[in-house]
């Protein structure tokens, strides 16, 4: 028995006979699986993917390593290092060959799912102390949540000024407007970054895309009324906005417009990956931290928030293998490593929007030069 046939027997079987709902391993290998009927993760516990994520019918997280007739000892012990991870967690295999290893299975407390014309299921004998349950909960609150708010990255923003963003909101509406139309007006406000504003409007939750259109959100209402009211609804609005930031040192979007800053904050604060961020200050009980202490913090407790939110795409995979040899803590230990694992959009341009939304107080100095000269023990974080 081929294992995406386990995999679709196993999922089958606890979503219809057990009321479970989960998650499939967002894998090529299972790519015969429609993902409407099958959906899919990204979620990682200590580095590897489990095959089947989700909640039992108690609401408790499991993790499934699946296999089919082979790799069933290396399916074991990928099993025993989800117990970090979840609840209950399973090996799921061809009947005849998981069988013979029901001992292990049972002395390691983890459940077996047989699978052949029938699915049988022995559960593990009870709950873990899981480590990083916490971390998988948040992950499965976001896909449960479908909400595509929460989970994007908001380290993908590229822009110094956060109040570029609202630039598509000028033009964009209800009734919705072409992407090439879109574009060539908001060239006047910066050609070369026209998509750049979109993509960020879009990543905020302002605006959605829905066939060949962007529609302004109930959120993207909410500002375009906002600066509608203060006679800031235009390009040149924006740029004056822009502009007084720019007069004054210590000036920011929260002394120039407060009102519009405390709106955005709100708008961060919908993300959840943005709110477990913050935390780190009020799990260290600081207002003062160095970024290291920061990522240190992360990389041991929340390892789908370092991968997500911190990480580059490109670097993920090279993370993961850390972690799954046991090395993250090389991940900030190692000054030059970490620097390959930060962007220039977390350390400066986050950095800059918490600034200016009155997140982070004016006192912070921001890094403006090569990544390789950054020095992440330096640099402090302080909050407003």
């Amino acid at each position: 028995m081929e294992e995406v046939e386990v995999v679709k027997k196993t999922f089958d079987y606890l979503t219809e006979k057990a009321n479970f709902s989960l998650w499939v391993d967002n894998h090529s290998a299972y790519s015969k699986l429609h993902p409407k009927d099958y959906p899919r993760h990204k979620i990682t516990i200590k580095g590897f993917i489990p095959d089947i994520i989700g909640y039992n019918n108690l609401n408790e997280v499991i993790a499934i390593e699946v296999k089919g007739k082979k790799d069933l000892q290396k399916g074991l012990g990928q099993a025993i290092i989800y117990k970090s991870g979840a609840n209950h967690s399973y090996l799921a295999a061809y009947k005849p060959q998981i069988k013979r290893i029901s001992d292990a299975l049972y002395y390691s407390n983890i459940g077996g799912i047989l699978v052949d014309e029938e699915v049988e299921i022995t559960h593990p004998m009870g709950q873990f102390q899981a480590r990083f349950l916490p971390d998988i909960e948040r992950e499965l609150l976001l896909l449960r949540k479908s909400d595509e708010a929460s989970s994007n990255r908001l380290t993908d923003l590229k822009l110094n000024y956060v109040i570029n963003y609202l630039a598509p909101l000028v033009y964009v509406n209800s009734d919705g407007v072409a992407e090439d139309e879109l574009l060539n007006k908001l060239s006047d406000y910066d050609i070369s970054k026209s998509r750049t504003l979109v993509k960020g409007a879009l990543n905020l939750g302002l605006i959605k895309k829905i066939e060949r259109k962007y529609v302004i959100t109930d959120e993207g209402f909410l500002f375009k009324s906002l600066l509608r009211f203060n006679e800031k609804l235009s390009l040149e609005g924006l740029i004056k906005i822009k502009s007084e930031m720019k007069a004054k040192r210590d000036s920011t979007l929260y002394t120039v417009f407060p009102e519009l800053a405390i709106s955005l904050r709100m708008l961060y604060n919908n993300n959840e990956m943005f709110v477990e961020f913050m935390k780190i200050f009020e799990i260290k009980e600081k207002q003062k931290i160095p970024f290291q202490e920061i990522i240190e913090e992360i990389v041991k407790e929340k390892p789908n928030l370092f991968l997500n939110f911190v990480c580059p795409r490109r670097k993920k995979e090279v993370a993961m293998e850390l972690y799954r040899n046991g090395e993250e803590s090389e991940i900030y230990e190692n000054k030059d490593l970490l620097r390959g694992f930060l962007s220039y959009s977390i350390v400066f341009t986050l950095k800059k929007h918490l600034i200016d939304l009155g997140i982070l107080s004016p006192k912070n100095t921001l890094f403006n030069t090569k990544m390789k000269d950054y020095e992440p023990e330096k640099d402090y974080w302080i909050l407003l």
